[in-house]
């Protein structure tokens, strides 16, 4: 390919290197120095150092390595997957390791970093050549194939396609611009390469993802975005850049409820979706590109969503395939750019108190830091993907609990859990979520989307719907988060789902102080079920005496009425790692319909839970110390301290 074939204006291989060169000269000179502003950051460097090493030799921790390193090949075989996960080649194509490494080249001024870039990519570039692109004369047939192609376990499916070309490509070519590197040649090379990139993106996502809704198509247009702002002079450029923020907008609309909450309702894919737009955000500034208020006041709300995601350990509540990550501060970064102060996220300044000064001025911090320790509870409830979120502080030691029921689910992320939850008791971590652990399909995978692996109920055994495969389930009846209550002291949710129909679950969840969580579930069990009840905890040793399961962090008082055992669990941290955890599994065999109360508390003095029908709702109880606390609780209408 040649360049006098994808530009729209004639240049040699020298000119248009010089062409690029003068046109992001003053863009690329500022990335290149805020890069060097940690060059006498000698524990920052020696940190990229050792990472560095790492990819000099080609040793990457990928899907199916199971959390170690793993030598990819020198050169890397880009087509050869060579774990049992297929997520292994399309991460390996999506070149992670380029921003590192040109970042200590420059800091360092150590040509090898620079040419391990520029090696890898010429390399990919020629190794990797794309299949055939459709155009006028292409048949249903071929488009079939075609289809196959960048859709399938290939260097150039379209998500890695946009992800490289606003990630990792794009970044190594700003900052290997102006270096002697760049030859003529190369850069010729490399810039054909973005413009089939380019084809693909504007071909072939549509095709793909038609409603805008999925995650893949936010990258896929934010890498066609890039393209086409790098390279004005690349044939329908202009085209692109119009198409991509038509479809951007577009995806804002499609993937963001009216809460702020993404439609996967899997906090780390909102965070990853909502980092995307902030970089929206910073490529319009730097391009001059207008966006429409909607986009911005979306990323408002849907960091509302994210920080109330975030546990008192910095950690996002792992619902679906959310991995035990923490994003907030690079959050907080984000924001701050994009808007000129913290928002929401000035909040979180408790739990992470040091930010990058260089982004958020330490004045800006303090009151920050001020705000966060003296800030009171919260809760948000997001009524489209029906989740709800509630705090008691924003400190390491307070209380949080996230809880979910939403059916039918919007895609593969989803686990089958409805009416799960998490919590925090005065900043310690005691039920959790499993997390993801592997897309891969297999039995893990199966048994992390369970609703047994999660703290929910099942009905003979049965989920409330059915394991297909790693992406698909079958048929769904509704699950809905009905109402959210705010008494004194007392942040309380509930929520039914009708998976089991004719039988049929409610339950509330509700943080009473600090140190009390309440789980009342009513279920009409008209088929004679046997019922079982699931608690994910993090303790690995939780031991059931009686009515009473205790570790050393927690006491729960078991419902009346059921067995109680204690098994062995694992939750994911990370893709292929786990730890081991516990599970409490309640069992009741009467085949009747009843409630149950599980209470969840730090204290010592709480005992004797009761729960029962009455004549205006269902009434929950227990004894702290000497006094009995009480709750009338008529669901989807009132919770009433009584």
């Amino acid at each position: 390919m040649l360049l006098n074939g994808i530009l729209t204006r004639e240049f040699t291989d020298e000119e248009y290197l010089a062409h690029q060169r003068e046109l992001h000269k003053e863009r690329c000179e500022k990335t290149i120095a805020w890069i060097k502003k940690d060059v006498g950051n000698t524990t920052l460097i020696d940190k990229m150092k050792k990472e560095a090493e790492y990819s000099l030799n080609n040793l990457f921790i990928l899907p199916g390595t199971r959390g170690v390193r793993f030598d990819v090949g020198t050169p890397p075989a880009w087509w050869e997957c060579r774990t049992d996960d297929e997520e292994y080649l399309w991460v390996l194509n999506r070149m992670h390791w380029f921003n590192n490494l040109v970042k200590l080249y420059h800091i360092t001024g150590e040509r090898m970093y620079a040419e391990k870039v520029m090696t890898d990519m010429l390399d990919w570039i020629d190794n990797c050549p794309p299949g055939v692109l459709p155009d006028e004369n292409t048949t249903k047939e071929q488009m079939l194939d075609i289809r196959r192609f960048y859709s399938g376990v290939t260097p150039w499916r379209s998500l890695e396609v946009g992800i490289r070309m606003f990630d990792s490509w794009n970044y190594a070519y700003d900052c290997l611009l102006h270096t002697d590197l760049m030859t003529p040649e190369a850069h010729t090379k490399i810039v054909c390469s973005f413009y089939q990139h380019a084809l693909v993106l504007r071909t072939m996502s549509p095709i793909y993802w038609p409603k805008a809704d999925h995650n893949h198509y936010l990258h896929e247009m934010l890498g066609l975005l890039n393209i086409a702002c790098i390279f004005p002079d690349m044939i329908n450029a202009e085209v692109y850049r119009e198409f991509a923020i038509r479809e951007l907008v577009r995806c804002a609309k499609a993937q963001f409820s009216e809460d702020g909450g993404q439609v996967e309702g899997s906090p780390g894919y909102h965070g990853g979706c909502l980092r995307m737009f902030f970089t929206l955000i910073e490529t319009a500034k730097t391009f001059g590109i207008a966006l429409p208020d909607d986009i911005l006041d979306m990323c408002k709300k849907a960091t509302d969503y994210i920080i109330m995601a975030t546990g008192p350990d910095g950690i996002l509540t792992p619902f679906g395939d959310t991995g035990c990550s923490s994003v907030c501060e690079d959050i907080a970064r984000r924001y701050y750019t994009a808007f000129g102060e913290l928002g929401s996220t000035a909040k979180i300044f408790a739990i992470h108190p040091s930010n990058d000064p260089d982004v958020i001025p330490e004045e800006v911090q303090q009151q920050a830091r001020e705000l966060a320790a003296s800030a009171g509870g919260e809760d948000n409830l997001q009524r489209q993907i029906d989740q709800y979120f509630a705090r008691t502080g924003w400190t390491r030691d307070d209380s949080h609990f996230g809880f979910l029921c939403h059916s039918p689910v919007c895609n593969g992320h989803s686990h089958i859990d409805p009416c799960t939850f998490t919590l925090y008791l005065k900043g310690d971590l005691i039920v959790v979520d499993p997390s993801h652990y592997t897309y891969r399909e297999c039995e893990d995978r199966k048994r992390f989307k369970s609703p047994e692996y999660h703290s929910t109920i099942t009905f003979d055994d049965k989920p409330p719907y059915t394991y297909v495969s790693r992406w698909s389930f079958g048929p769904q009846k509704e699950g809905r988060i009905r109402s959210a209550y705010r008494l004194p002291g007392v942040f309380a949710a509930d929520a039914s789902h009708h998976g089991y129909d004719p039988d049929y679950h409610k339950r509330l969840c509700a943080l009473v102080g600090d140190d009390v969580f309440l789980v009342a579930d009513d279920v009409i069990n008209v088929t004679g079920a046997v019922i079982r009840l699931y608690f994910h905890m993090d303790d690995t040793e939780v031991k059931v005496e009686g009515r009473l399961a205790t570790s050393s962090r927690i006491n729960v008082l078991i419902p009346e009425g059921v067995s109680a055992e204690s098994v062995p669990a694992e939750r994911s941290f990370n893709m292929d790692i786990a730890r081991p955890s516990s599970r409490l599994i309640f069992t009741d065999d009467s085949g009747k319909s009843r409630q149950y109360l599980t209470v969840f508390t730090k204290r010592d003095d709480i005992s004797e839970p009761k729960i029962e029908r009455v004549k205006d709702g269902i009434e929950i109880s227990y004894k702290q110390g000497s006094e009995r606390v009480a709750f009338l609780w008529s669901f989807t209408s009132s919770l009433k301290k009584i």
